[in-house]
């Protein structure tokens, strides 16, 4: 943002998060959206009509004003056939679900367009999120390769567990899960020591996570004991994804302890 403000001449510069389902993508852009909102109103209070961040999905229709009505609409402003995409203002523009411009096929050059025109003439930052963009075709053909001269592409993936540095950061986002919950009898650091277990059950994904904290906390609410604990945890029925691959890490480790007997 500090490279693309003021810049007069050249090609603006923009960022693409892309990596695998269920890493934090959106969660990730998000956060990046509202750091740089609050940031703003803090420094400009005085611009209340001010809309500097804007977030989308990228529209699945193929229609070339598809996109700019998203945009239009997050605006809240009307939208109707002379609306022209030089209208929008702001500092940072958010699209997610990028992945649904194949740039591989012909009848997606139009939307691929529109993101270029949107860079060069809307004076903001373009980050992009979506799944494993680098290998959906969207840097194919000659327009992708112009989009891959203007992004640098951020490489996302689940949380791995194998050294310690990475044993602590992991330990630092349950932290950051726990200091969101309002449970009356739940004591800050009750679920570090099942830093392991939660790992096995969720494999790194912080989809998976959050399905299985702010489920537990909800069931500890209803139940009445507002704390979560191992057993209120392993009463969480987790996504299909987690499921499966929890239960493939236990037979793979189930194999293991059995050759090391043998």
């Amino acid at each position: 943002m500090r490279l693309n403000r003021g810049q007069q001449t050249g090609t603006p510069c923009g960022l693409i998060l892309s990596g695998v389902p269920g890493i934090g993508k959106t969660t990730a852009v998000r956060a990046l959206g509202r750091t740089v909102e609050q940031t703003y109103r803090a420094r400009n209070p005085q611009m209340t009509t001010a809309v500097p961040v804007v977030y989308i999905t990228m529209p699945t229709a193929q229609h070339p004003k598809a996109l700019p009505a998203e945009l239009l609409y997050f605006l809240g402003a009307p939208y109707g056939s002379r609306a022209t995409e030089t209208m929008l203002k702001t500092s940072l523009v958010i699209v997610d679900e990028v992945h649904g411009i194949d740039r591989s096929r012909a009848s997606h050059d139009q939307q691929s367009d529109q993101l270029k025109y949107f860079m060069d003439h809307v004076p903001a930052t373009f980050v992009l999120a979506g799944i494993n963009v680098e290998n959906c075709g969207f840097f194919t053909g000659h327009r992708g390769e112009q989009l891959a001269r203007r992004y640098t592409t951020l490489k996302a993936s689940p949380s791995d567990y194998s050294t310690i540095p990475q044993r602590q950061e992991w330990a630092r986002l349950i932290e950051g899960f726990e200091r969101a919950l309002r449970l009356h009898a739940h004591k800050p650091g009750s679920l570090l020591p099942l830093a392991d277990y939660l790992y096995g059950r969720t494999g790194g994904y912080i989809v998976s996570l959050s399905h299985l904290i702010r489920e537990a906390a909800i069931r500890a609410i209803l139940t009445g004991t507002e704390r979560i604990d191992e057993e209120i945890l392993n009463a969480v029925e987790l996504d299909h994804a987690a499921t499966g691959e929890a239960a493939t890490r236990q037979e793979t480790a189930r194999k293991t302890r059995k050759r090391g007997k043998r």
